[in-house]
């Protein structure tokens, strides 16, 4: 008898959520695109391909600091290796905590927690389109994206000016006493070269940004899509 075939994700579970950066390709995306990507999305059944290197973020950024460097990275490494899901993303995520190391140690970055509540935005619920630092980069602060994906599934253009406009609105704009000289910053990572995927930096200088109604004139597309989705599902 033949085995069962496994099923792909299905849609349709009320569980199922867009991550951040899906999010912010559906919503940039043209029309035509928007159901493709979102289906691509579900494709991955919420499957994390980053946890060893999300789970352990915050030692990675302060690494560069510790007196005891080469046994600390070695740590490190482990730690990465054991938190992630699959043997399969253990390379993968150790070469992302060490270019990201790379570059908090290169450009001297100094680096702070940053306790910012989880912000509402209509029907993609509650998110938190940072990590939970301030990186202070060059004498000025930022507060930064990470997007640790590869290939035709990284940010694009107008998905970084997505996520930097919703960064402006709800952190900058909603309190310009703290943070309204506070930058923001998307670091994104090269392919592996050497071990190591190195660090490429986005800042938001010069963005024009998109107003809070826009944005969520652009979400609401992206889950009049999804319902259309499933109920054709």
């Amino acid at each position: 008898m033949a085995s069962p075939k496994t099923k792909s994700p299905s849609i349709k579970k009320k569980s199922y959520r867009l991550t951040n950066s899906d999010l912010a390709l559906a919503a940039t995306a043209p029309a035509h695109r928007r159901k493709s990507l979102i289906k691509a999305a579900a494709g991955s059944g919420g499957y994390d391909y980053y946890k060893g290197v999300k789970t352990n973020l915050g030692k990675i950024l302060s690494l560069a600091f510790n007196p005891a460097l080469p046994t600390a990275r070695r740590r490190l490494k482990a730690a990465v290796a054991d938190a992630c899901i699959a043997s399969r993303d253990i390379k993968n995520n150790q070469s992302v905590a060490d270019g990201l190391n790379n570059y908090v140690a290169e450009r001297q970055i100094a680096v702070a927690a940053f306790d910012f509540p989880p912000i509402t935005l209509g029907l993609a619920g509650t998110r938190s389109f940072w990590a939970p630092y301030i990186l202070k980069i060059d004498g000025k602060k930022y507060i930064p994206f990470l997007d640790f994906r590869q290939g035709r599934r990284r940010l694009t253009r107008d998905a970084r000016r997505f996520i930097f406009s919703i960064q402006h609105t709800h952190i900058r704009l909603a309190n310009p006493t703290e943070y309204g000289d506070v930058g923001f910053v998307i670091l994104e990572f090269t392919a592996v070269q050497n071990k190591v995927r190195s660090v490429v930096p986005y800042f938001d200088t010069g963005i024009s940004f998109w107003s809070d109604p826009e944005i969520g004139a652009m979400i609401d597309a992206v889950y009049r899509a999804l319902d259309e989705i499933r109920r054709a599902a």
